[in-house]
């Protein structure tokens, strides 16, 4: 996976203006219950945001809690792609199980057992194949200077926030220093250490 990385790190361009969201809240989030792969729907699917439009393309998780984000959005459904690269980073055996009883600090690299059920996943992990998800309807479906929102979930959406801050920090760099895994790392760790990365709280909205 890490040299799929190096391959598609930097096809994708400056001329696009991105958006992050993560999905409202759901009765998980609002009792400290690790959700990961569970596909559960947001606390209230009837409430209406005042919100506008301005996306020529959506890049979405296809779990429950995302649709219904969009739907309460009342965001053009024409405009949404969904694509399962952009589904929250699995918990595995935490799934399902109470944050205060079985306490994980979920950083970059670690990730939870898998379970019979449910693969653990890294920030790493889902920024990478968030990341590929992007670049692919970049390159597939996208036009220079569209304004794209990604509607996706908290973890998934710290590992691409790192990925493309990445990608900026090398935007005039010489990019065969990634080609080695090792000077890979080390940027990826300066990244994260320099940099403060955003909580990603539900319907708020990051730009890059």
């Amino acid at each position: 996976m890490k040299y799929i990385l190096i391959i598609m790190l930097f096809r994708i361009v400056s001329t696009y203006k991105l958006s992050l969201m993560r999905h409202a809240n759901t009765f998980n989030n609002k009792n400290n219950i690790y959700t990961g792969h569970t596909d559960i729907p947001i606390l209230d699917i009837n409430q209406k945001v005042n919100f506008h439009d301005k996306y020529n393309i959506i890049l979405s998780s296809p779990m429950l809690r995302c649709k219904q984000t969009l739907d309460i959005l009342n965001l053009k459904k024409s405009n949404i792609i969904y694509d399962d690269r952009l589904i929250e980073c699995g918990y595995g055996d935490l799934t399902n199980k109470n944050k205060n009883e079985f306490i994980f600090k979920r950083e970059f690299y670690n990730k939870p057992n898998d379970s019979e059920l449910f693969i653990g996943e890294s920030r790493m992990d889902g920024g990478l194949r968030a990341f590929n998800a992007l670049n692919y309807h970049l390159r597939h479906s996208a036009q220079c200077n569209d304004n794209i929102l990604i509607m996706s979930h908290k973890n998934t959406l710290k590992g691409l926030w790192v990925f493309l801050k990445l990608q900026e920090e090398f935007k005039e760099k010489n990019v065969e220093e990634l080609y080695n895994y090792v000077n890979l790392k080390s940027n990826l760790d300066y990244i994260i250490n320099n940099n403060y990365i955003p909580n990603f709280n539900n319907l708020e909205i990051y730009n890059f």
